[in-house]
């Protein structure tokens, strides 16, 4: 599935007006172990912002979030990025939101509209699986650009690339999924809520060592790097 360029200028736009920096976010680190629906990382409160930290490895693997919409009249912002790594400036991973009361675009299309327009849909083997009865709403970042960095010190600044908000037709869970669209070794990074009021203390929150590591550019193998060509890990 894909949207259309129109909704990608105007994520863009809205990521802009809502996320003033993540460096301001509560940092959580993912393990690599949330590849499904059915063992998501959940978020805690989404009203503080917050950035999860994810590693892209071979094979790459989607990674599964869920947040738990009780208030429908405030959409939630979501924006992806990149740590401020060179080798990782061409990586476009997708994002995408599935559950029973998202709502889906007007302007959106399906992977049977794309074919029906004799264009390819995004094949790429890597897409989530999406339940029975759910809605799914896929937004690429394959034509966005590094529009927005921050900069929190030496040690810590990236890139962000995509940002949509969640809005659903009634409350529920809605999982926030970012796909790999090649196999590759990166590191993107998912934020989400606008209250940067700070507790250092709260519990589950990725360390300063961590953190430090996740941002930096040194890495064996290298960033950025290929995985083995994708035919022979299937």
């Amino acid at each position: 599935m894909m949207s259309n360029l129109v909704a990608q200028l105007g994520t863009l736009l809205l990521l802009l007006l809502s996320i003033s920096g993540t460096e301001a976010h509560r940092p959580h680190l993912d393990d690599g172990t949330h590849v499904s629906i059915a063992n998501a990382w959940e978020w805690p409160d989404t009203s503080i912002a917050r950035i999860l930290m994810t590693t892209q490895d071979c094979p790459s693997l989607p990674v599964y979030t869920k947040i738990t919409i009780t208030n429908i009249s405030t959409p939630v912002a979501v924006s992806i990025g990149i740590p401020n790594i060179t080798t990782l400036y061409d990586y476009r991973p997708s994002l995408w939101f599935i559950g029973k009361s998202v709502v889906v675009p007007e302007t959106y299309q399906t992977d049977g509209d794309i074919c029906k327009q004799g264009l390819l849909p995004n094949a790429t083997g890597l897409q989530p699986r999406v339940p029975r009865g759910f809605n799914a709403v896929e937004y690429p970042a394959e034509a966005s650009s590094l529009f927005r960095g921050f900069s929190e010190s030496d040690l810590i600044s990236g890139y962000a690339i995509l940002g949509a908000n969640i809005t659903v037709s009634a409350p529920g869970d809605v999982f926030v999924v970012l796909q790999p669209t090649e196999h590759r070794r990166a590191r993107t990074w998912i934020a989400v809520g606008r209250d940067e009021t700070p507790d250092p203390n709260e519990v589950g929150r990725a360390s300063e060592v961590d953190e430090h590591a996740w941002f930096s550019s040194t890495s064996t193998p290298l960033l950025g790097s290929m995985c083995v060509p994708w035919g022979s890990m299937q």
